[in-house]
This record gives structure tokens, C-alpha cells and sequence, in this order.
């Protein structure tokens, strides 16, 4: 059946459901539950598309079934449909020409739904096989009609559907161990807020990375957030993919690809000439998440190429309280780095604005020099230099 109304709204953005209908189809949510035909209806089409899914050539006959639907569901039938069957994912038939255990459930990769993206369905560690998903058929209203899945190999489109490689866990995004974030709006698995971060504004961060790189270099920005920085990377003439873990942040991104995926899970099949890693996430308080992190960097660093880095200040655990009066008119303020044990500190921040107080809580790790560079020595990568006088930014390639 499908989710809750309250996790509705974050699932259709990963699919790509156009905004102006998602507000439409939470509504319609809260009212399905009482009705019996409308529920076991979709429950049966879901269960139709879950069997057939993998096969060659099978079409779902939405079609055909639109006549039996309440008036309620209307042309929002096919989107109920595909949502109802997300959470029978694990039941999903091996897809052609592979094999799997009963401990490897087939995933569901991306879709965008009535708009011809290719769906993805893998198994966890193997290649991805991209299916071809249309919608077509006699349905009124539905510009989608019936869900048909041929194989192809060409290569899935890309954009600001950020379904790609999204974790689905009891159907809702959880907040990572030891973050918080308070304030107006959405707030992101690592305590981030939306609205905050569409607020703030880019420092001198482009200028540095642009003298580090190659005109035109093709960048893999990894935590974008809003796009801050990926937006005037573009106005600076590079072509930048932009990956976060959170859908309502890729939301704000325009112009660039997106990907919705943690980052210690990236792995694209692909390389850039940059792999850019801000905002201090090197510091990660889990010594595997870095590790993660860093083997991202490497894996999709290509040949010649370079990851940019940056990290925290030398003084910025122990110059605490400290408060900035920013000149566009809030103030940032570092309000506590308590120890939490085995090198860890529990960092609050608050922004303050005339309308609007947000605070974050998470948790990093300080590094020396010296514990930096062995930390990218481990992951295969070491320094070629550092780009500013206070080491925030580094220069890394490869081994």
C-alpha cells in the first residue's frame, strides 16, 4: 500500500513527481486509506508491475484497469500505482541474463515517472541494467498510460529527478547518528536546513577552486546542498555534477546534473578531471565515513586529474564561543565543540536572522597536517599542495 502522507511528500520528489501535483497527491493519500476498492485496487496493479518487473517486454495494462478506479485517483492513478509497489521492491525477479541469492533483493534505481526515463533495477555490488519505462495507453487525462519495460543499453538520462541511488528504509530518509538541526523548513539527514542554505551566500570558495583547475574542467561537486558553489561554478564556465543525499536540497540546484545518493555509496562508472569535497565533510566523526568518503574521491578521479578538499581551520575546536556578523545581515555563531571520546567533538552552530533562528548539531573529527594527509595516504591519494595559506584548501591527486 502506500506510505504514509507524512513521507509521501519526499518520495515524490525523488521520483521526480512535478511539485505542483505533490501537494494533490498527499491529499488524495489521506483519504484512501478509508476506501477499500481503491486501496485493493492499486494493491493488485502494484503487485502486477512487482511480478513483471525484469521481464522482457511485459506491459502493466493500467489501461485497462483505469475504468475500475474511483474518481478520486483520476490521473494520478499510474503515479499511486508505481508508489504503492516501491515497498514490494525486495521481491523483485532477477533481471535477465543475471542471477542473485534470496539475500540480494533487487532494488528499484530511478524513475521519472510519465516522463520516459529509464528505470534501474540492480542488484546490490553487481552492474546496473538500465529498463526502458514508458507510459501509454487510453487513460483520460493521464499524459502516461501504461507501464511497459524494455530492455536498452543506452545510457540513462540525468537531471533533478534524484532518484539515483537512493537508500528507501521503512520508506523515509533517517538522520544520521549525532545531527540535528532545528529552524523553518526541511532538515537533511546530517541536521542541515534547506531554507538556511538557500539563504547563505557563497564565499570565496569558486575564485579558489577556478586558479586550481582547468578551464572548462568537468567537476563531480560531492554534498552540493542548494548549489551554492555549483551555480557560480557554472557561471564560471564548468560543467559540474552536483550529488547530495538530499532530495529537497538538489531541489534548488539549476543547471547542472544531479545525483540524490550519499556520497560513501557513489559510484558513478565514470571519472572527472575534479572531484571537489567541501564543507568540511573530510572531518567526518566516523573514521568510516571518511574512509568512504576519500574512496569516493579516488574512484571517480580520472587520470591527470584532481580532488580539492577543504578542511577545517587549525583553530576551529578550540576559538569557541565564536560569532560572525555576516555584511548581508545575519550572524553565524560557533557555540560550542564538546568531546565526545576517541577524538570526536559534538559542534553546535547557530544562524541568526531578523525573521528566523536555525541551529545545527553534528558531529567531526579534528585533524592535524599530519593526521590529514595520513588519512588521504590510506584512501591512495596524497597533497600536491596547498592552495591557501591556512591549509583550508588542498590540492590532491592520486598515488
Amino acid at each position: 500500500m502506500l506510505p504514509e502522507a507524512g513521507t509521501l511528500p519526499e518520495i515524490l520528489l525523488d521520483l521526480a513527481v512535478p511539485h505542483e501535483d505533490i501537494n494533490d497527491l498527499v491529499a488524495l493519500r489521506r483519504t484512501l486509506s478509508a476506501d477499500v476498492r481503491a486501496t485493493g485496487l492499486l494493491e493488485e496493479c502494484a503487485a502486477d508491475l512487482v511480478r513483471n518487473i525484469g521481464e522482457v517486454g511485459i506491459e502493466v495494462p493500467l489501461a485497462e484497469r483505469v475504468a475500475e478506479a474511483p474518481a478520486a485517483l483520476g490521473r494520478y492513478f499510474a503515479v499511486s500505482v508505481f508508489v504503492a509497489a516501491l515497498p514490494h521492491n525486495g521481491g523483485l525477479r532477477p533481471l535477465p541474463g543475471t542471477s542473485r541469492g534470496s539475500s540480494s533483493p533487487v532494488i528499484l534505481r530511478r524513475s521519472d515517472i510519465g516522463r520516459g526515463v529509464p528505470l534501474l533495477a540492480a542488484r546490490p555490488g553487481s552492474r546496473r541494467v538500465p529498463l526502458r519505462g514508458r507510459l501509454v495507453g487510453d487513460v483520460p487525462q493521464l499524459p502516461a498510460r501504461t507501464v511497459s519495460f524494455t530492455r536498452t543499453g543506452e545510457e540513462g538520462r540525468r537531471g533533478n529527478g534524484c532518484a539515483d541511488a537512493v537508500r528507501w528504509t521503512g520508506m523515509e530518509m533517517k538522520m544520521r547518528e549525532g545531527y540535528e538541526g532545528t529552524g523553518p523548513g526541511a532538515i537533511t539527514p546530517d541536521g542541515c536546513a534547506v531554507e538556511l542554505y538557500s539563504r547563505l551566500p557563497v564565499g570565496d570558495e569558486p575564485e579558489v577552486i577556478a586558479a586550481a583547475v582547468p578551464e572548462g574542467a568537468r567537476i563531480l561537486e560531492l554534498g552540493s546542498g542548494v548549489g551554492r558553489m555549483t551555480h557560480a561554478l557554472l557561471e564560471r564556465g564548468f560543467t559540474v555534477t552536483a550529488v547530495d543525499e538530499s532530495a529537497p536540497m538538489l531541489e534548488r540546484v539549476r543547471g547542472a546534473r544531479t545525483i540524490c545518493s550519499p556520497i560513501e555509496d557513489l559510484d558513478l562508472g565514470e571519472t572527472f578531471d575534479v572531484v571537489l569535497l567541501a564543507s568540511f565533510l573530510v572531518h567526518a566523526g566516523d573514521v568510516e565515513v571518511r574512509r568512504g568518503l576519500l574512496r569516493t574521491c579516488l574512484r571517480h578521479v580520472a587520470e591527470g586529474g584532481c580532488v580539492l578538499i577543504q578542511r577545517e581551520g587549525e583553530d576551529y575546536h578550540d576559538n569557541v564561543p565564536r560569532e560572525r556578523e555576516d555584511p548581508t545581515g545575519f550572524t553565524v555563531r560557533i557555540a560550542s565543540a564538546e568531546p565526545l571520546g576517541d577524538g570526536v567533538n559534538s559542534v553546535r552552530a547557530e544562524y541568526e536572522f531578523p525573521d528566523a533562528v536555525w541551529t545545527h548539531t553534528f558531529r567531526a573529527r579534528p585533524l592535524t597536517k599530519e593526521q590529514f594527509e595520513e588519512a588521504l595516504a590510506e584512501a591512495g591519494l596524497r597533497v600536491d599542495r596547498y592552495l591557501t595559506e591556512d591549509r583550508i584548501w588542498v590540492r590532491a591527486v592520486a598515488v
